[in-house]
């Protein structure tokens, strides 16, 4: 009995279990998960931005290596088993959401691990020298180099691959023998060797690492995938067994796939018409000269193509443009195609430098120079009598010298283009002649017919001045040009898939899928619009042959670049627009079909022009590139770069229908069903969004650990691909807590498209900070800061508008968004 007289009860292990319920409630709630994901989304941004301006080490020490970051990991992985606690007892249905939380947990420990425990060095070693640790470091390993080769795209400076035969050696006087390339490395007794290619001095630079976190990463990571595609199976399998009647269900989806039966039919007919389409003859091309000329072959920039691709990138480089209208300003160009232009070039050289071929179309820079601002191309010898430019030219040199990192400015960038093109016109003759003896894909020697006439037989020697001395006879020279390229191909004879590559890049170039592609999706679009005013059936059915053009338009372009370019087509950013849009109107085909939605469809189609639009502004130089060595690998490009790529379809997908959705319920109030179809479809976009780009970002670090030797090193790419994943991850939490309802979720649709965008264009060419750069470049960033305020003022305008809105109507449009 106690003494202060009362009987003695249980309530502290009561009280402690109702503590301890409460506590995790609060810990495994969606609503601090939010909160711990928002402040992940800032630390992860803070830290990219501490690495652009002062360095990879002081992001590392500061914030990603530091303690706040450590706590909040803790906090993360407290909040995933909190949740899991809180569906104790643990039913089947719970193995998804339970594989997922516990695998992030299992990812962060070895992210701890890897912190606490790796082992990470540069070593420096030359030939027959011991090698020198760039980094402080205990590692007992030390690098001995005894060959290191490099190979180069033929006749070009860009790298093709770069292997090195290392030694290995240990404290306890082991070795080991291993070849090392920059594409792969290789791993022994638990240490990874990579190859980072010379440092500038004379030496070889090589990655050294041991990291005891990577066997749980591994595991976490597939374990996360599983997790994910268990609770993917149970998503659809849930929806498949919704209480709606059996005959009901059956019905109604006879009837869409009854109404959609025409349009694929005819589709199909017209999929088998664009593709049966019989193979390219001269006549198409042009005059005669210019169809005999066009499939001659040579090697540019690393790459075999047809004359024509040439062509077009030189008059591209030039004069921005590949055919001039009648009222062109230049007379030399006006009315006339690349071709007409390559060959002034080549036999009226000298001619061309008093001609306004070279672009420039920068306003500012027109006028620090003093040119005609009304005009955009100017002669050769009139810009380099300019003495502002050579000012302006010693001033960019001395900055690019003195300021480490400098980026020049969107004026600077576009004056040393104008350089270049004027080195483009002053040495075209000589590199041209350094091009046309491509004797493989492989490129042997090339032939240069100024210095090596004796290596050009007599024939092709005879038929080029026959060519030349026609044309600038003013005759048309079909029979000297037939004769030129007939005594070229028998020459330097290309076999195999050379030959097919170029005749392929040439009916690529005038069939012109692309182009064929936007106008199906112009009048798809306005039979759209016409159909959900109307709603005629013969409308649908115009709409989904339509749709079926375009999507075979796509097919047939990748098809073909797949083919002569021997690669799959998502290597740059010419090319992942492509494929972008090809995935959006293709789930926007897919919605329309499952649901008869036509804001799905309207979305696809809308999503697809857009960035085949975009794609136009690409330069053409930049569209058939060679791949950097690291990339020539199929297989990872097909399961990381096409993974990571086709979400960004998804989630485009996505901003578009929150588009749709908030036009339609608050800024011009409709149906309240249609809205919230339309907000189901966005969502299944930005859950499948966020499920490819999760798997692409793990497939990545598999590549990476076996290219560079580790699997995550915070690379503002990195970083940013995870800001993308925690924000939507951080939506879906939100709605799942009530927190956010059908404005929120489409508002967060667009802000998330707006870190995909960040993350693939302003990363790559607005920092140019990331060594996933492969698509890097500079400017654009005005376009980027528009669009960004653009979007800006469109949501805030939609906020205002549901802000103001009668109660009446809030509560109908938040009942219809759930």
């Amino acid at each position: 009995m106690s003494t202060n007289g009362l009987m003695p009860t249980e309530s502290t292990p009561v009280r402690f279990e109702e503590s301890l319920q409460k506590a995790m409630s609060f810990f495994g709630s969606a609503k601090f998960a939010v909160l711990i994901l928002v402040i992940t989304i800032e630390t992860i941004v803070f830290g990219s931005l501490i690495r652009y301006a002062f360095g990879s080490q002081a992001a590392m020490d500061l914030v990603f290596n530091s303690w706040f970051q450590r706590v909040l990991m803790a906090c993360i992985c407290l909040s995933l088993l909190a949740s899991i606690g809180l569906r104790f007892p643990l039913k089947v249905g719970h193995a998804g959401f339970v594989a997922v939380h516990l695998s992030i947990v299992i990812i962060i420990v070895s992210g701890i691990v890897t912190s606490l425990y790796r082992v990470d060095e540069v070593v420096s070693a030359q030939m027959d020298q011991p090698s020198t640790v760039l980094r402080s470091g205990v590692s007992p390993v030390s690098i001995e180099l005894l060959n290191y080769r490099i190979d180069h795209y033929p006749g070009t400076s860009i790298t093709l691959s770069e292997q090195a035969d290392v030694n290995l050696k240990f404290n306890d006087s082991s070795s080991s023998k291993h070849t090392v390339s920059s594409a792969k490395a290789f791993s022994h007794m638990g240490w990874r060797v990579s190859l980072l290619g010379p440092d500038g001095a004379g030496a070889i630079r090589f990655g050294l690492m041991k990291d005891p976190g990577v066997p749980f990463l591994y595991t976490g990571c597939w374990m996360l995938l599983a997790g994910v595609c268990i609770l993917l199976w149970a998503s659809l399998d849930g929806r498949a067994t919704q209480r709606v009647p059996h005959d009901s269900r059956e019905a109604q989806g006879g009837r869409v796939a009854r109404g959609w039966m025409p349009p694929m039919v005819f589709g199909l007919i017209v999929f088998a018409l664009i593709f049966a389409r019989p193979a390219l003859t001269p006549s198409q091309i042009g005059d005669g000269w210019k169809g005999s000329f066009a499939d001659v072959p040579l090697q540019y920039q690393g790459r075999v193509m047809p004359l024509d691709s040439y062509a077009r990138i030189v008059a591209s480089e030039l004069t921005g443009s590949t055919h001039w209208p009648s009222g062109h300003a230049s007379e030399l160009l006006a009315g006339r195609d690349h071709l007409d232009l390559f060959a002034d070039l080549l036999f009226r050289h000298s001619d061309l430098f008093d001609e306004p071929v070279v672009l420039v179309a920068n306003y500012k820079l027109k006028a620090r120079l003093g040119l005609a601002l009304a005009r955009d191309h100017f002669s050769a010898a009139q810009l380099m009598e300019n003495d502002s430019i050579h000012q302006l030219s010693v001033e960019i040199q001395s900055k690019m010298i003195s300021q480490h990192g400098y980026r020049p400015s969107s004026l600077e960038v576009d004056l040393m283009d104008s350089q270049r093109r004027i080195t483009l016109l002053v040495r075209f003759p000589e590199s041209f002649r350094k091009s046309i003896g491509a004797e493989s894909i492989e490129g042997q020697s090339l032939v240069d017919m100024d210095t090596h006439g004796d290596m050009v037989p007599d024939n092709i020697q005879a038929a080029f001045s026959k060519l030349e001395s026609a044309y600038l006879g003013g005759v048309v020279p079909n029979g000297a040009a037939s004769e030129l390229a007939a005594a070229m191909q028998r020459h330097w004879e290309l076999q195999g898939h050379a030959s097919n590559a170029v005749a392929l890049e040439l009916v690529y170039n005038y069939r012109s899928p692309w182009k064929m592609a936007m106008y199906a999706n112009w009048i798809c679009l306005l039979f759209i619009v016409v159909w959900a005013k109307y709603g005629h059936s013969w409308l649908r059915l115009c709409t989904g042959v339509c749709i079926v053009w375009s999507i075979s338009e796509q097919l047939l372009g990748h098809y073909l670049r797949f083919m002569f370019l021997g690669h799959i087509p998502v290597s740059n950013t010419y090319e992942v627009l492509l494929w972008i849009g090809l995935i959006a109107i293709l789930l926007g085909a897919v919605g329309g079909l499952r649901e008869s939605s036509k804001a799905c469809v309207l979305a696809g189609v809308g999503a697809c022009q857009l960035c085949l639009l975009l794609s136009m502004f690409v330069p053409i130089a930049d569209q058939t590139g060679v791949l950097p060595a690291v990339l020539r690998s199929n297989y990872w490009i097909v399961v990381h770069v096409l993974t990571i790529v086709s979400s960004f379809g998804f989630m485009l997908l996505a901003a578009v229908m929150a588009h749709i959705y908030l036009l339609r319920s608050i800024v011009l109030p409709q149906s309240n069903e249609i809205s919230s179809r339309v907000l189901a479809a966005l969502t299944r976009s930005m859950q499948g969004g966020v499920i490819l780009l999760t798997a692409g970002t793990i497939l990545g670090g598999v590549w990476a650990a076996e290219s560079w030797g580790r699997f995550w090193g915070w690379d503002p790419k990195e970083s940013w691909s995870l800001v993308v994943i925690v924000f939507y991850v951080c939506l879906f939490h939100a709605k799942y807590a009530d927190w956010i309802r059908g404005f929120g979720l489409a508002v967060g649709a667009i802000a998330g498209f707006a870190c995909v965008i960040w993350t693939f264009y302003g990363v790559n060419y607005v920092t140019g900070s990331s060594i996933h750069s492969y698509g890097s470049g500079s400017g654009g960033h005005t376009w980027l800061y528009i669009w960004f305020a653009t979007e800006l003022f469109f949501v805030s305008m939609c906020a205002a508008r549901n802000e103001f809105r009668t109660p009446h109507s809030q509560d109908s449009t938040s009942s219809a968004s759930q």
